[in-house]
């Protein structure tokens, strides 16, 4: 059976069986009908999942557990939701009481995080409130004075 990569995934194309880990999940503000998770394939690459409506709630949060690994099937591919996206892919995997979820062993293949850096401006494009990003990391660079030229050592 082959095994796509979430990379690979494109609106409206057939969902073929992706195995993935489940590393985040969420509610968005003002959607309680919504969960969200973040997938994350052996590869590396990270795709945001929704179960929509609480019939496929109900059946996602109780077959999915964070941190465990998991071979999803029949699941469809959609438009990234302004409102509530968190990643740049550039689908949404929607998952639901028609998905087919089964643990899988052998899961050491997969990452146990996630890092997709990007601009500041770069996030406000995918993400329209910086409230409903889910995390976010900021790095402070000290730069030195002077280079002193004989020695290429930093002076302060």
């Amino acid at each position: 059976m082959e095994i796509e990569k979430l990379s690979a995934l494109r609106i409206k194309a057939l969902g073929l069986p992706v195995e993935i880990r489940a590393l985040r999940k969420w509610h968005p503000r003002f959607k309680l009908c919504d969960t969200c998770y973040v997938f994350v394939d052996r590869c590396g690459d990270g795709i945001q999942a929704i179960a929509h409506g609480r019939k496929d709630q109900q059946f996602v949060e109780s077959s999915i557990e964070i941190g465990n690994c998991y071979r999803i099937e029949a699941y469809a591919c959609s438009e990234p939701n302004k409102h509530v996206n968190a990643l740049a892919h550039p689908v949404n995997m929607r998952i639901g009481a028609a998905s087919s979820i089964v643990p899988i062993t052998n899961t050491y293949e997969f990452p146990r995080q996630y890092f997709n850096f990007c601009s500041r401006t770069t996030l406000d494009t995918f993400c329209d409130d910086e409230n409903v990003s889910t995390g976010h990391l900021h790095i402070r660079f000290l730069l030195p004075r002077r280079m002193s030229q004989n020695t290429n050592k930093i002076s302060t």
